[in-house]
């Protein structure tokens, strides 16, 4: 399912900077590497300090709601700046 998004993301980067799209396009990607590489590295520590597996599925929940939660403080607060403006 990660990689699906990619070209979906590609698409609209491609759109809103047609004349850095190549840039945008590139740091997307290393953004999605990095992503990845972080999450490699957290599962292994994890896994390391003797956590079961079967913890993933909360510890990621748990995640997906502060990242859910973040991003919603972030459009709340990008609404009231571009209504002030």
């Amino acid at each position: 399912m990660g990689w699906a998004s990619l070209a979906p993301q590609q698409h609209v980067l491609l759109r809103s900077q047609p004349k850095h799209g190549a840039a945008a396009v590139t740091l997307n990607s290393s953004a999605n590497y990095l992503g990845d590489a972080i999450g490699s590295t957290f599962g292994g520590i994890v896994l390391f300090a003797g956590l079961s597996p079967s913890y993933f599925p909360f510890v990621a929940g748990c995640l997906v709601l502060v990242a859910f939660f973040g991003q919603l403080i972030l459009m709340l607060t990008n609404k009231k700046e571009s209504k002030t403006s």
